[in-house]
């Protein structure tokens, strides 16, 4: 049970850690994105 849990952390944090590399490489793109939102 532990090691399941444990490695259903793992992912959680690999997720997140992913996420942030993600948002920050395509911060310019989202930026664009959103304002393409708000000016629509």
């Amino acid at each position: 049970m532990n090691s399941i849990i444990s490695g259903k952390k793992l992912t959680l944090v690999n997720i997140k850690s992913f996420g942030v590399k993600a948002i920050t490489s395509n911060q310019k793109h989202i930026v664009n994105l959103l304002k393409e939102m708000l000016t629509a």
